[in-house]
């Protein structure tokens, strides 16, 4: 039984940059319309307390199934409809507590609220923490008499063999209940790392463009590293990344309970490694983990191509992380509202058909998304698919390019709840890690697709092209580097070494130095950028941004040539097919071999392509 369900599925690379010269907003500035409406899950915050407290006596019901689950199939099944049931409305008091959380941080109300009800599901995973071993205890030939038996239990079939798969990582009752109990332990580090960048750390001021004197913050960050002023761009790298060094001890002490957390889940459960443990849960081969890291490593060769690139073109001695971000070709640098993003995507995903349209333009205009910064609003983007009610979108919107294919993104993620849910019954609604970042990555490449087929005037190709060129290189390469960091920091404090502040900076700034070549040269401010990325404190995630990508790029290219018959196995085998199958079936049901090489390296070859057609473009 799960009580704590991880709904939100955050964009790393999301973090949305401010309009140039924009203040930030109070939250009471901003019209309503452009706000998302939590009263589609609660109406008040008194009936988030009555339901809140409805979920506490229910508490109570759980201690009644123990103890009879090999009596019947009629036992089983009442408390796998049970576990449906209280576990639809946490993740309802869990999504009214984190969604106005979010929209402003220093609302100690919600962070009230939401620490109450994450303690309440830990009370709930520590009391059902028999369901497993005892589970486990049934014969597989009973269990499968069970299935047999019931048409109501053969809804559970596939999750009743996910369990069996993982008999030899499951303890015994108490031991499973002392880890349920431990939950509020365990969160400590990623909600201290949380509270510290998101709420307490203020950030200096700096010389905008015009010589004028601005605040920087977390999302401000993204604006001003794409200036093509490049004494802007380095103040900024220099103030946002330096403040960070200034907490680089607190943060490597953060990272290292983070760690020693996975260490103790591995060994406790019997594991070879955290990264086993982490990939288990989804049924992922370690050799995909792997694969992926060897196989960009072996195509290195057009990232450096790109970084020597970039140097002669802003005709620099020297490359450095502040340069890596600033359009090449500032003529053209596109901006687009909301309004025209919309219609940007109401053609862009039209290969999609027009299901998937109408419902994703339809839950546009019914309120799905909270769209602009304000004041204390948790910084970049996500998407979170609320079962029974429907998906939220939180932006930091401010116009640019990037803001339209993060909005793409975002509502991937949220079609993929949509379809998901409509298709499949409450336990596999969801969709694993692994499976998370394909779909929002499919609508950035079909998207980035429309644009360069109605965009023939050289300038506007040419920023197109290097955005694309730009867009692969954070979420393909820099996300395998990141990979790549936590797997080496993992595997050392597995042999006993301290993750101290300097050896952090050391392994970080070394992926860095061999992952762009000889152009580029690394700065130590630069080298703390490991302490800013929220995604290490879920074990293991960030690959998949890598993996995704990978796997968007091929079902995107299907979906264009081969149309309806492709889109159909797309939406109807993977969007609809939520968990109900394990995550490289699904994705193979839809005609994509994720354990092959060949997706991982197409992407280098596409990446290689484009910048074929960006030195072609540069002597026309």
């Amino acid at each position: 039984m799960v009580f704590s369900p991880e709904f939100i599925a955050p964009r790393l690379a999301g973090h949305t940059p401010a309009g140039r010269g924009a203040a930030i907003p109070a939250r009471a500035d901003i019209d309503d319309a452009y706000k998302w409406d939590t009263g589609d899950i609660f109406e008040s915050t008194e009936a988030w307390e009555a339901a809140f407290d409805e979920a506490t006596a229910a508490l109570t019901r759980v201690e009644s199934f123990k103890g009879t689950l090999a009596e019947s199939a009629e036992n089983l099944l009442a408390c796998y409809r049970f576990q449906d049931e209280i576990s639809e409305t946490i993740e309802h008091l869990f999504a009214y507590a984190s969604l106005n959380r979010d929209v402003d941080t220093r609302v100690t109300v919600y962070q009230d609220m939401y620490n109450r009800i994450y303690t309440l599901a830990v009370k709930f995973g520590a009391a059902a923490a028999f369901f497993t071993p005892e589970l486990l205890s049934i014969p597989e030939e009973t269990i499968r008499a069970f299935i047999a038996s019931s048409d109501g239990l053969k809804v559970y079939e596939h999750a009743l063999e996910d369990t069996m798969r993982m008999r030899a990582h499951v303890l015994s009752e108490i031991e499973e209940s002392l880890i349920a109990k431990a939950g509020n332990v365990f969160r400590a580090p990623s909600d201290a790392f949380n509270m510290l960048t998101d709420a307490d750390i203020t950030f200096p001021k700096i010389n905008d463009e015009e010589g004028n004197e601005v605040a920087t913050s977390n999302a401000l960050y993204y604006k001003f590293r794409g200036s093509r002023d490049r004494t802007v761009r380095k103040a900024n790298e220099e103030a946002f990344h330096g403040t960070y060094r200034k907490y680089r001890n607190t943060l490597a002490s953060l990272m290292r309970s983070n760690v020693a957390k996975g260490l103790f889940n591995a060994e406790v459960r019997g594991y070879e490694s955290t990264l086993h443990a982490a990939l288990d849960d989804a049924n992922i081969p370690v050799a995909v983990y792997h694969n992926l890291i060897a196989s960009v490593n072996d195509n290195l060769a057009p990232l450096r191509r790109y970084a020597a690139l970039r140097k002669k073109i802003l005709g620099v001695d020297e490359l450095h992380g502040y340069d890596l971000y600033n359009t090449l070709f500032p003529d053209s640098d596109m901006t687009v509202t909301f309004d025209e993003t919309k219609k940007l995507l109401g053609r862009g995903l039209e290969p999609l058909g027009g299901e998937y349209v109408d419902a994703m333009m339809g839950g546009i205009d019914a309120g799905w998304i909270d769209i602009y910064e304000n004041e204390g609003k948790r910084s970049g983007a996500y998407s979170a698919g609320i079962y029974g009610i429907h998906p939220f979108v939180l932006l930091n919107y401010h116009g640019r390019l990037e803001d339209a294919f993060t909005v793409a993104h975002e509502l991937g993620h949220s079609m993929h709840s949509y379809f998901s849910q409509k298709h499949q019954p409450k336990i596999y609604a969801d969709y694993s890690i692994f499976n998370a970042e394909v779909a929002s990555t499919t609508n950035e490449a079909l998207l980035m697709n429309h644009l360069l087929d109605v965009t023939v005037e050289r300038k506007e190709r040419l920023f197109l092209i290097n955005f694309y060129i730009d867009s692969i290189r954070g979420t393909f390469y820099r996300q395998t580097l990141f990979s790549e960091f936590e797997l080496d920091i993992h595997s050392r404090a597995a042999q006993g070494e301290s993750l101290t502040a300097d050896l952090l900076d050391t392994i970080y700034g070394g992926l860095m130095e061999k992952y762009y070549g000889a152009a580029f040269c690394l700065d130590d401010f630069k080298a703390a950028e490991w302490s800013r990325v929220p995604h290490f404190y879920r074990n293991f995630y960030v690959y998949t941004y890598a993996t995704g990508y990978s796997a968007a790029t091929a079902f995107a290219k299907r979906i264009l040539e081969q149309g309806a018959s492709a889109r159909k196995k797309y939406i109807g085998s993977f969007l609809s097919g939520g968990s109900s199958d394990y995550s490289t079936a699904l994705i193979e049901k839809a005609g994509v071999d994720m354990t092959s090489p060949e997706p991982v390296r197409a992407v280098s070859e596409l990446f290689d392509r484009l910048l074929d057609e960006l030195e072609a473009l540069m002597t026309t």
